[in-house]
């Protein structure tokens, strides 16, 4: 779809200009008015003959050491870019980007506007921000209908599947039936009929269903037929005090501005402010809630306190998933904490709700200004979002948004509980065929599990864990934590001394080399060895990424089963005084 340069000229007043006849001080006077930099200097026909800049002013008078006033406007007159207004946009920004403004004119060669990298930016900014009034439409739409959802099938809730629903076909259609079929009938000797009668009709020859569709692929056109359902209607219509058929007059105005904005075509202004209304209006109503008592709501957060603001959450705790201890990727988004903190919550706690405020303290910055006025900003997008992708990575969801009290609430993904404690239970099972010193524990929904402890002095100072991480992998680990992180560093620094002739042949075995990490700035060590994968894989991939745990954690509890007892033998035969001392 074209974009003529003349798009950018609608509703602008006319260009302001100065003559070679004017005087340097009437052009400066014009720039501090209107408080611009440059200005066209046009002929008696109104022809652009040339530019007038503010900093060719400053040049001027620099080199020549004379005052503004003594100048005349072709001493810093400079040639201009002139194109016509039926260029194409797109053609025009490579030389606005590079001369930063050109003059256009019309077909007679008059001067009809000035476009500057300003106005090329602020129009696509424009085009931006009325695709968002139309998201945020879509997707507080999408709010109600998935309210009547969950009311009528609970068990959505939690749910990583996207819902699917199907869409009546025809309903707009009802009211022209009937009056089509009445049209024919106006002749005085036909006979009466009711208007249920004809809308039976219609229900039994014209009104089919679609087949299941996914909420989220929904058209526009179709979450307003869904929304405006008598079905769907009855269960949140007692929120609005506007009739449905008031309401689709203005859904159909913004379905027509959806496509156009899609097509790429002009909106006007009556569109533009129908959208920012719409928006708001619909922000202003909340769908029904359901029983919220099960939904936590938190009092206080305590702000974290990081030098990074791209460091995860340390939960100090024993407990603590050691994935929560994983340094930050170079690629890391800054919305990771956010995910750190809602993994570290209670796994019996379905619900969970932040107001935006205690989301911020969370995450140590301020959450972008888009956040409190986009509904949008807060989708469940794994695709262009990296706030959304951090929270679904950590097996959460955004369940519902209130915009104007600025509170968001996060469900748990249930199926993604149960996918762990399906995949763990038979990791576990397999272990314990193999070697009955592997604990039989019993998963719970996380993407990790603890499936040995190494003790020494009946003390325990290592796990064995297998877990499922953020970044795409299965990883196996003795992860060295005994609570004090000076004795950790010493039982690490003593571990690989005494373990490191012993790498190699289990790198041969397993067919990669563990990695030794002392994860600084953390309280704990860990012996890390990985393999691809992650819980959403297929069955068969996941078989391969059991089967490969199985094979490689046996072989790493054979290795460091006897960990605690070599560090014994090799504090008190003197080897290592501070291990020792920690001991004690």
């Amino acid at each position: 779809m074209r974009f003529s340069v003349q798009q950018l000229l609608n509703d602008r007043p006319p260009p302001v200009t100065v003559s070679l006849a004017d005087t340097m001080d009437t052009a400066i006077d014009l720039m501090r008015e209107y408080d611009y930099s440059q200005l066209p200097v046009v002929d008696a026909q109104g022809k652009p003959i040339g530019l007038v800049f503010s900093d060719g002013i400053v040049q001027v008078v620099h080199h020549f050491q004379v005052k503004p006033q003594t100048l005349r406007i072709s001493d810093v007159m400079q040639k201009p870019m002139i194109t016509r207004d039926d260029q194409e946009l797109f053609d025009l920004l490579d030389t606005v980007q590079a001369k930063g403004s050109v003059l256009i004119v019309d077909n007679q060669g008059l001067l009809t506007g000035i476009v500057t990298s300003y106005d090329t930016t602020e129009y696509f900014r424009r085009q931006t921000q009325d695709l968002m009034y139309v998201q945020d439409i879509e997707f507080r739409l999408r709010d109600f209908i998935l309210s009547f959802l969950l009311q009528s099938n609970p068990e959505l809730e939690g749910g990583s599947d996207t819902p699917t629903v199907v869409i009546p076909r025809g309903q707009a259609q009802r009211a022209d039936f009937i009056k089509a079929v009445k049209a024919l009938m106006a002749d005085s000797q036909a006979p009466t009929i009711s208007d249920r009668r004809i809308l039976n009709v219609f229900e039994t020859h014209f009104e089919q269903t679609s087949d299941p569709q996914p909420i989220d692929q929904l058209t526009l056109a179709e979450i307003i037929q869904l929304f405006l359902s008598r079905d769907y209607w009855r269960y949140y219509g007692h929120v609005f005090s506007v009739k449905p058929e008031d309401i689709r007059t203005i859904f159909e105005i913004i379905r027509k501005t959806r496509n156009d904005l899609a097509h790429l075509r002009e909106i006007t202004n009556y569109q533009r402010e129908r959208l920012r209304f719409c928006k708001d209006w619909l922000a202003r109503h909340q769908p029904p809630q359901l029983d919220t008592s099960a939904i936590a709501v938190i009092d206080d957060v305590a702000p974290i306190q990081a030098t990074d603001t791209t460091e995860p959450v340390i939960i100090e705790s024993v407990q603590t998933p050691s994935e929560f201890e994983d340094p930050p990727l170079p690629n890391a988004s800054r919305y990771d904490r956010l995910a750190h903190w809602l993994r570290s919550q209670n796994r019996t706690i379905s619900q969970i709700q932040l107001s935006f405020a205690q989301i911020e303290d969370i995450l140590a910055f301020p959450l972008p200004p888009s956040a409190r006025t986009h509904r949008a900003w807060w989708a469940n997008d794994t695709y262009g979002h990296a706030h959304s992708k951090s929270w679904l990575a950590a097996d959460w969801k955004v369940s519902s948004i209130n915009m104007d009290q600025e509170k968001v609430s996060f469900s748990q993904i249930h199926e993604r509980q149960q996918a762990y404690i399906d995949f763990f239970s038979r990791f576990v099972a397999e272990l314990r065929s193999r070697d009955k010193r592997f604990l039989p524990m019993s998963p719970d929904g996380t993407s990790w599990i603890t499936v040995a402890r190494i003790k020494a002095q009946q003390r325990s100072i290592a796990a064995l864990n297998a877990q499922f991480t953020r970044t795409g992998f299965f990883r196996l680990e003795l992860y060295i934590d005994t609570g004090n992180e000076a004795l950790n560093t010493a039982i690490y620094e003593a571990l690989w001394q005494l373990y490191l002739p012993k790498m190699a042949k289990l790198t041969s075995r397993i067919g990669t080399a563990p990695e030794w990490d002392t994860m600084p700035r953390r309280r704990a060590s860990r012996v890390t060895v990985s393999h691809q994968g992650a819980i959403t894989a297929s069955k068969e991939e996941l078989a391969a990424i059991r089967q490969w745990g199985v094979e490689t954690m046996v072989m790493f509890h054979q290795l460091f089963a006897d960990a605690g007892q070599l560090l014994e033998q090799h504090y008190t035969t003197g080897a290592a005084p501070e291990l020792a001392a920690l001991f004690a």
